[in-house]
């Protein structure tokens, strides 16, 4: 009887650790993930969901730190904030290749992985506020289709890659609260279609390159680096732009009077800075402005 009880202790004990860990058999992946798709969309008259794609199930794994056969919380996808959108229509129903990633809050650590660059239908990564260190890997230029990335709030650091300028189909980036350093990649201005840029809180100096060509940016904040020099009267050409952030940086000279064209202004913060003279009549036009 003590011997039966004795069993009877392990095997509660063991169906604990399972619910705890929120690990099942059929949850479970060939590989140590759970169920990698949080959503999938597909076409919905075939009854069998074919593979995920294996280049993509392995990226992922190497990004959770999942590489070993033992399931851990850190590897938990589905019962979790995170969320993976599958599309299993863009290759024609025979792989579900992954589309929009956020592990936002993950505590995620290390470097980004060089094999990212095999989520060829990414359109979405989201890895705010996780523990990630070291560069944007080079590999970031094979993401043809990325439209949204932000990778805030992480210890990653090096130069912001010049291929993220080769990316046309990008419309946000935000990199905000890192440690990336030298100068704003001047070949930003081919993004015709970005509407968000966020590099506040980093380590960038140099001027404000020529980013002229983004007539669609609706967002530009630039605060809490060490940039100098006068600010561009190229600003000016961001007709859309609605929230402007240069505070705390170490410009000089004066506000160019051509900022008056800058009518959807909601948002205009220039303090911390080392700007003088006189202040130019740009503020009549501003009729949108809320915060300065």
């Amino acid at each position: 009887m003590a011997m039966f009880m004795y069993v009877y202790r392990i095997f509660i004990s063991l169906l604990l650790i399972l619910v705890h860990c929120e690990v099942t058999v059929e949850q479970a992946t060939h590989g140590p993930l759970r169920k990698i798709c949080t959503y999938t969309r597909r076409d919905k008259t075939i009854a069998e969901i074919p593979p995920l794609a294996r280049e993509d199930e392995d990226a992922i794994t190497e990004l959770l730190r999942c590489n070993s056969t033992v399931l851990s919380p850190r590897c938990l996808i589905t019962g979790s904030n995170s969320k993976v959108i599958c599309n299993c229509t863009v290759e024609n129903h025979k792989r579900c290749r992954v589309v929009e990633i956020d592990f936002s809050d993950r505590r995620i650590e290390g470097g980004i992985p060089q094999n990212i660059g095999n989520l060829k239908y990414l359109t979405t990564l989201n890895l705010d506020r996780n523990k990630l260190n070291g560069p944007i890997p080079e590999s970031f230029k094979d993401l043809k289709l990325l439209t949204h990335i932000s990778l805030c709030d992480n210890s990653l650091n090096g130069t912001i890659p010049l291929s993220l300028g080769e990316m046309k189909s990008l419309q946000k980036i935000s990199l905000c609260k890192n440690f990336f350093n030298e100068t704003i990649p001047p070949n930003l201005k081919s993004l015709e279609s970005l509407e968000y840029l966020d590099l506040s809180y980093n380590l960038l100096s140099g001027n404000i390159p020529e980013l002229g060509g983004i007539g669609t940016l609706t967002e530009l904040n630039l605060a809490d680096n060490q940039l100098s020099g006068e600010l561009p009267d190229s600003l000016t050409s961001f007709v859309k732009l609605e929230e402007l952030q240069l505070q705390n940086n170490e410009f000089v000279g004066a506000l160019p009077s051509s900022f008056h064209s800058l009518v959807n202004l909601k948002t205009f913060d220039v303090r911390g800075n080392n700007l003088n003279g006189t202040i130019p009549d740009i503020f009549g036009g501003w009729e949108k402005l809320l915060i300065m």
